[in-house]
């Protein structure tokens, strides 16, 4: 077993940076008789844009790496919209 690096820590002893996400949806609906319906929605993903780091590198056998974060876990704030009919 070579190149395997075996110890007493105990199991997820390693903490990531904290998580905040906020997400909005406005939705509006239209009768466009009596049996049509229109509804427009605009959603947005991650509205504050507050950046979210993944977890650190939990390798031991790559000190040089160990406990370096280097992505996110979420992306950048996301808009998207839709245009439905109901019939």
């Amino acid at each position: 077993m070579s190149g395997t690096i075996f110890g007493n820590s105990g199991r997820n002893i390693l903490r990531g940076p904290d998580q905040r996400n906020l997400d909005l949806a406005l939705i509006k609906r239209t009768r466009l008789g009596e049996k049509a319906n229109m509804v427009i929605r605009w959603e947005v993903f991650n509205v504050s844009n507050h950046p979210n780091f993944a977890n650190p590198a939990s390798e031991v056998s790559s000190p040089g790496t160990f406990g370096e974060i280097s992505a996110m876990s979420v992306n950048s704030r996301i808009m998207q919209y839709g245009l439905k009919v109901e019939f």
